[in-house]
């Protein structure tokens, strides 16, 4: 039912989808110090956001700064679906080479720009899906609506409890901030920070913006450095994934690749190149190489990596470190599995760093997420996905915390096809058109089957 129509829609408002991304993604919506609440780019990118709902006929509704909603209204005013977005976006990191981080542009089928695939193309996605329901069936009988928070990349979920103090949760929430086909299953979120005091050669060091960004690029300043030790850092640092080490004097700056941290085996640390790369030069990095070697993913040489067939397996990531007044400060960030706990997760690798003299603080450990799979919600999503896409789909468990980790009866759902790599939090993140086109798609069928019965 409605094939033709859904699909002559998504023809006649290609352009439009399009437009709408890039006129998102042109505002940088990293959250900032000036407040609005988080920051002039992150009202922005709302205001925006709010601007293209009430384009396309939805009732708008805004929230002080933290986020704003867009209805299509059924029968009864109460939402049964919400589908929630974000606004704002991480930092646009090093390493680019398609564009500029916030000067989106189209290129092979692609629209490159920090927030194309993270959250802003998806929200487009979702708008144009409601839109859709609204022309081509507008007497729904329940209540669809979107909900765009501001604040989604810092974790703080700020923008979502301040929203929800204003109203309901629908029955059933869904965020097309992940992968398809349905993720039924998120693993917990911890963040460890890890001090230690600064005893040898190094003058300078920096690396990572954020907790869950990959750092792509560390900076480090060595004393009375030497060409025997140039030679040797360089051999050390391609041996453990490096793609480039520049020297300037005693500086030098190591380059991986950036990534989400919830996926460090599709990236190359730049902290853990460093480790290796700086082993012979400073006896705390040599200690931190063995705990953290590059290439493990899964806290193996911290004694922790552990998996459940629910929740999948752990992933631990070294995504900060610091040197500053003699004392390096870093965060690591972990997505663990049902079956992590803090005695079997934080207290090993604490013990494990106060061998090496490095002091270790849990800031916050999160319960994974899980919604039963059998569940009305998830059975119907993957029947839509099914019907929209010709493939066969079964739930699946992930790292990455979405928009609905804390909200009952909520599950990600898309937008991207498993196995794409979309370079989230990285330099070059793209959306592909046409997975926005199949999007538009399977949200259409989704809303019906939920709102329109």
């Amino acid at each position: 039912m409605f094939e033709k129509e859904i699909k002559k829609f998504i023809d006649d408002n290609t352009d439009n989808i399009i437009n709408d991304v890039i006129s998102l993604c042109r505002i940088d919506s990293s959250n900032s110090d000036d407040r609005k609440p988080f920051g002039r780019g992150s009202f922005d990118a709302l205001e925006k956001a709010a601007a293209i709902m009430e384009k396309s006929g939805l009732s708008v509704e805004k929230y002080d700064g933290y986020g704003v909603t867009g209805s299509l209204k059924g029968e009864n005013d109460e939402p049964e679906l919400d589908i929630l977005v974000h606004a704002d976006v991480v930092p646009g990191n090093e390493g680019w080479t398609v564009t500029k981080p916030f000067e989106p542009v189209v290129k092979d089928g692609k629209i490159y720009g920090r927030g194309t695939a993270d959250d802003k193309g998806p929200a487009a996605a979702a708008i144009y899906a409601v839109k859709a329901v609204g022309e081509i069936c507008p007497e729904l009988k329940k209540t669809v609506r979107i909900v765009i928070g501001g604040n989604e990349e810092m974790g703080g979920e700020e923008d979502l409890k301040y929203i929800f103090s204003k109203t309901n949760h629908a029955r059933y929430s869904v965020s097309p901030d992940a992968d398809y086909p349905v993720i039924n299953a998120e693993r917990g979120h911890s963040n460890i920070e890890i001090k230690f005091k600064n005893t040898g050669r190094i003058t300078n060091f920096k690396a990572g913006k954020r907790a869950n960004m990959i750092p792509a690029a560390a900076e480090a300043e060595i004393k009375d450095l030497t060409d025997g030790e140039k030679e040797k850092i360089k051999e050390k640092a391609a041996a453990a994934g490096a793609e480039k080490v520049e020297f300037n004097g005693g500086k030098i700056i190591f380059t991986g690749v950036g990534g989400h941290a919830s996926t460090p085996e599709i990236a190359s640390n730049a902290i853990l190149i460093s480790f290796a790369a700086l082993s012979d030069i400073d006896e705390k990095f040599r200690e931190l190489s063995h705990l953290f070697p590059a290439g493990d993913c899964h806290g193996k040489n911290l004694g922790v990596d552990m998996k459940d067939d629910e929740s999948g397996e752990i992933t631990v990531s070294f995504d900060m470190l610091n040197l500053e007044n003699g004392e390096f400060t870093g965060v690591i960030d972990s997505r663990t599995p049902k079956s992590a706990t803090k005695e079997n997760f934080f207290d090993v690798i604490r013990e494990k760093t106060e061998k090496i003299g490095v002091d270790s603080f849990l800031l916050f450990m999160s319960k994974p997420h899980i919604v039963n799979k059998d569940s009305f919600l998830v059975k119907t999503l993957l029947s839509c996905y099914e019907k929209a896409t010709g493939k066969k789909a079964e739930p699946v468990n992930i790292g990455g915390g979405t928009y609905v980790h804390n909200i009952e009866n909520g599950v990600g759902f898309g937008i991207q096809e498993p196995g794409t790599d979309e370079r989230m939090h990285g330099p070059d993140e793209f959306v592909e058109i046409e997975n926005l086109k199949k999007s538009v798609e399977i949200y259409f069928y989704s809303i019906l089957e939920i709102c329109g019965k």
